[in-house]
């Protein structure tokens, strides 16, 4: 990848020619061949823009990493070979390079097809920004599901250790009394609440043992407050919920799920979250604050593992979380295109594939 990398740093150093401008990628042209590269020239800078918003290595698995230099590696092969295809056309300005781009190009696609790749990184990146539901509170569990949908949003600023503490107890309550309602109308969830109740008791033991002033978070504390509160106060009888409604609860439940694992995580490698540790003394005294016989240190590597492990177990976090079902045809299309375009790039003519190695 680094090879490929640096050929694709100097050939496009060495050109003369301008990049697109903005109307150029989002005007569609006449000419089919142009079009289709007026396509992947706009795809490639939506990637650009992805991975400037939020996208980096630490975020992708190894799959999603492979699937994103097959990428690279076969718009790369398709360039050159585009390049030698039109090399005679007057006025055509030849890439810089074109050989050692195609060489580097054609072995990342091969170290890229050892292992399959994992498409899901394609709902990776920029998204309109969620906002929080505001005005008054509404009436029965959307109510509390708006509350819901608005501690994840606030989830979004890094809260304190005594925040996550609240958010924390916050969602083991939620899960323990909407389950209840779960048992009626959505048996299916009712198991995997308790569990989530019972996960949230681990996660709170093991926020205790952490300090640190660092953050804030207060406001997703409220809404946490505010959603358990609602729902205490809901009449509504259990055979009368609706289950979307509840299912809108557990997809919430895993967004706010995964972002309470990267905020620990975060906090650790941040060392804004220090983890709590005996204070060495030689003598006992009985009759001491116990509080001032501890103090904080930042996590070692070791314990910072084995922190996020147990949370993550806890909070069932996968790194290859399951693909729904729009993504699963989306996958399936993503896989069909590939297919084709490598199909173009391995049955060229015999003096493409000479000149590219092929």
């Amino acid at each position: 990848m680094i090879a490929l990398s640096g050929a694709l740093a100097d050939t496009l150093s060495a050109s003369r020619t301008a990049l697109p401008t903005l109307e150029e990628l989002t005007t569609p042209a006449d000419m089919p061949l142009v079009e289709l590269w007026r396509r992947a020239a706009k795809a490639a800078a939506l990637g650009e823009h992805d991975f400037a918003t939020g996208i980096s290595h630490a975020r992708l698995d190894a799959d999603q990493c492979r699937a994103v230099v097959a990428d690279v590696a076969a718009v790369a092969r398709a360039l050159v070979v585009l390049d030698q295809r039109y090399e005679l056309i007057p006025g055509w300005e030849r890439l810089a390079g074109a050989d050692r781009l195609g060489w580097a190009a054609l072995a990342c696609a091969l170290d890229a097809s050892l292992e399959p790749p994992n498409y899901a990184v394609e709902i990776q990146g920029w998204q309109p920004p969620v906002k929080t539901i505001r005005g008054p509170a509404r009436p029965g569990l959307l109510g509390v599901l708006q509350a819901e949908h608005n501690l994840m949003v606030r989830l979004r600023t890094f809260p304190s250790v005594l925040n996550l503490r609240l958010v924390a107890d916050s969602q083991r309550l939620l899960s323990a009394d909407l389950a209840s309602f779960a048992a009626v109308a959505a048996p299916e969830l009712h198991a995997t609440w308790l569990a989530r109740e019972r996960a949230y008791e681990a996660v709170q033991q093991l926020v205790g043992g952490l300090g640190g002033r660092v953050g804030r978070g207060d406001l997703a504390a409220a809404e946490g407050a505010h959603a358990v509160s609602r729902l205490r106060s809901v009449t509504q009888s259990p055979a009368a919920v609706d289950p979307r409604v509840l299912h809108g609860f557990d997809l919430l439940f895993a967004r706010v799920d995964a972002r309470v694992a990267e905020v620990v995580e975060e906090g650790l490698r941040r060392r804004a979250y220090l983890v709590r540790v005996p204070r060495p003394t030689l003598e006992v005294d009985e009759d001491a604050d116990p509080g001032r016989a501890l103090r904080y240190r930042p996590a070692s590597d070791l314990q910072r593992e084995s922190i996020l492990d147990l949370i993550r177990s806890r909070l069932q976090i996968t790194t290859a979380p399951a693909q729904p079902a729009p993504l699963q045809s989306r996958t399936a299309d993503s896989i069909r295109s590939r297919a084709e375009l490598h199909a173009t790039l391995v049955h060229q003519s015999p003096r493409y594939q000479h000149r590219l190695g092929l």
